[in-house]
């Protein structure tokens, strides 16, 4: 995060610009590729991608809430519109952190329990479906509730009694992996532990939710893979302990329009790609948290801690992390924390950091040295004023932000956009938050599944051996690919499986109760696809 380079716009007092590229030097000419992705406009994850539940049942970091930023991206100012960081290498920092943080460290996070909530949209589709409560089918409603006009992005609910019940359907628009969301709004009365759940072609996925608390956010309830024509169901239940609201649910990250503030036009730019200040209004926070006038860039960094301040309620475990890359001469991975706080002294969560800090960061460095490269470079953990990290706006949970690498130093930007590196460093964080929270012994979720030989009509394979970021798997979900759908998983103790006919494809996930590994997926050998044409 060369924080020069995003000031130079406004130290050169440009009056009319097109976009931020005008305001920064032209970038190095790209790198030959190493890895397949074009980060500018990643597309979404294969549809190999493991489905999981969003909050799972176990795992090493149940309990905890991740706030979860992907650092800067698309802005429009009064003084221009574009991205806040350049292009560098073939890397532009603004789209690679919300490429890992949505394809890689989101789900690292889930698989090991983490609730994981992103200010900015992590479904990278263009479209998107919403359907309000009056799309739903309702049992034992009592009335409706219309938000507060302060409140812009609440969506009105249905009030249901404890034991009601809410059911949508829904289709995406089209073939994908697609993220579904649930909003509500909150009340003290709300019921404690009501219940989402999901069923669609690849099975049924389950989160409950306090809806006491997190009113107008969009509620991740699982990433799910659909044919262009498949139905997905989610039905709202309670537990008997307060009212039920019975909100929105969507599909998909969809675009958002955004008021120019140069002449009050209107502006559509796809969800994923735009800075978080512009996200808020969408998630129900109050204008406080996200209109800032004449804060210009700095009020995107500032409003990323505003809003994790505003969402976290009290007595909630939570951590804030925030996903950037460096540039201006250097290498390696350091972690920022803020210091000194304003006033002085820290409070007792924001001195935490430090020791969250050092964990996460020696956790990353850790898995990319034991992976992808021995020598990589550890720049320790540095103390910064930084206006993302200020106790000012957020002096409730811990908070940590991490350079992960140079984009502007070659090689680095190489292992950027390999897929083995930001695998490594999303290890490497679930690592780190897992010792960060329980200690040095602390379980961590198995590797990815190795020597796998597909003979015939069964598929064997080895466990990874425990490392530094990862630890044994007590047993095995196993899924296969027919006529391009995943089945429903099936669960295993053993390290083999009578693969079904026709199977075009394999995935091997590890489990242990520390969570879910990493999905391995192995195509059918092509002389057994010879075989069976024949």
């Amino acid at each position: 995060m060369d924080r020069r380079l995003g000031l130079a716009l406004v130290a050169a007092g440009v009056a009319a610009v097109v976009g931020v590229r005008a305001w920064l030097p032209e970038p190095e000419p790209a790198l030959p590729p190493q890895a397949s992705t074009d980060l500018r406009l990643p597309p979404p994850p294969p549809l190999s991608s493991p489905t999981v539940p969003v909050q799972s049942r176990a795992g090493v970091l149940s309990g905890l809430v991740v706030y979860l930023s992907a650092g800067h991206g698309y802005v429009i100012h009064r003084l221009g519109e574009g991205w806040q960081r350049p292009e560098v290498h073939g890397v532009l920092e603004d789209t690679w952190t919300a490429h890992l943080v949505s394809h890689d460290l989101v789900p690292a996070l889930e698989r090991a329990g983490a609730q994981v909530l992103t200010v900015r949209e992590r479904d990278p589709n263009p479209q998107a479906v919403v359907l309000d409560f009056d799309a739903a089918e309702l049992q034992r409603p009592i009335t409706t509730v219309q938000p507060a006009p302060r409140a812009p992005g609440l969506r009105p609910v249905a009030l249901l009694r404890p034991d009601g019940q809410a059911r949508w359907r829904l289709r995406a628009p089209g073939a994908g992996r697609w993220q579904l969301y649930a909003s509500w709004v909150a009340a003290s009365d709300r019921d404690p532990r009501a219940t989402y759940t999901v069923r669609h072609p690849g099975g049924v996925q389950r989160t409950t939710v306090d809806q006491r608390r997190h009113g107008g956010e969009w509620w991740p309830l699982a990433a799910v893979e659909l044919g262009a024509e498949d139905e997905v169901e989610v039905v709202l239940a309670g537990s008997g302990g307060g009212t039920l609201a019975a909100g929105a649910v969507r599909i998909g990250g969809g675009t958002v329009e955004v008021t120019d503030p140069r002449d009050g036009s209107r502006i559509e730019r796809r969800a994923w790609e735009l800075a978080a200040v512009h996200l808020l209004p969408g998630l129900g926070a109050p204008g406080s948290v996200w209109d800032r006038p004449g804060k210009g860039f700095a009020g995107d960094a500032t409003a990323r801690a505003r809003w994790a301040a505003w969402s976290h309620p009290a007595g909630e475990e939570a951590v804030y992390l925030s996903i950037h890359t460096d540039a201006g001469g250097g290498a390696g991975t350091a972690a920022v924390v803020r210091w000194p706080c304003v006033g002085g002294d820290c409070p007792v969560e924001v001195g935490r950091s430090r020791a969250l800090a050092d964990a996460v960061r020696e956790g990353l460095v850790g898995a990319v040295r034991e992976t992808v490269q021995p020598r990589w470079p550890d720049r320790g953990t540095v103390r910064d004023q930084l206006a993302e990290l200020s106790d000012e706006w957020n002096d409730e949970i811990p908070a940590v932000l991490l350079e992960v690498g140079f984009h502007d130093r070659p090689e680095e930007a190489r292992l950027l956009v390999d897929s083995g590196f930001r695998a490594a460093v999303s290890d490497g964080i679930v690592a780190g938050l897992a010792r960060w929270r329980l200690g040095e012994g602390a379980a961590l979720p198995p590797g990815p599944a190795r020597e796998v030989v597909w003979e015939g009509d069964r598929v064997g394979w080895a466990a990874s051996e425990p490392s530094g970021h990862h630890g044994p798997a007590t047993g095995w979900r196993v899924r296969a690919r027919l006529d391009g759908r995943w089945t429903v998983g099936r669960w295993l103790m053993r390290t083999s499986w009578q693969v079904p006919e026709g199977a075009q494809a394999v995935e091997i996930t590890g489990l242990s109760r520390a969570g879910l590994g990493r999905a391995r997926v192995v195509e059918r050998p092509a002389e057994l696809v010879a075989d069976a044409e024949r």
